[in-house]
């Protein structure tokens, strides 16, 4: 019989860490992490066989710094899954070049403010 799962809920944001905490504390073995994604991974080699982001880091995170941490942390055979934008919210085409754009969020008080984010047309050298 197999090794019982262990899960991660990994998130830089105090605001969304929070929030997980609330909706999913209840499922048994997801343990939540507040840190920077990159060097939470960085420091866990070939911890993981299964990384998975939907709309996640890989938006908001720089991708050669992210992509190189998860190649850390992932076992030998491990996988990526992902999902991502192929095009911006508001319509605008996605980045050729490998830089993020600021775009609106509203931060934790309400007040309006920008965050980072990567729409890419093709992947980053």
């Amino acid at each position: 019989m197999g090794q019982a799962a262990r899960l991660i809920g990994l998130d830089s944001s105090p605001a969304q860490h929070a929030n997980s905490r609330t909706l999913y504390e209840h499922v048994p073995g997801l343990e939540f992490v507040h840190a920077d994604a990159a060097t939470f991974l960085s420091d866990s080699p070939q911890s993981l066989d299964v990384a998975y982001s939907l709309f996640g880091t890989l938006d908001f995170s720089d991708p050669q710094i992210l992509l190189e941490a998860l190649a850390t942390a992932l076992r030998p055979g491990g996988r990526l899954v992902f999902s991502t934008l192929g095009h911006y919210k508001n319509g605008a085409a996605p980045a050729t070049e490998c830089q993020p754009s600021d775009v609106p969020t509203r931060l934790a008080d309400g007040s309006p403010g920008t965050m980072e984010r990567w729409v890419l047309d093709t992947p980053c050298a």
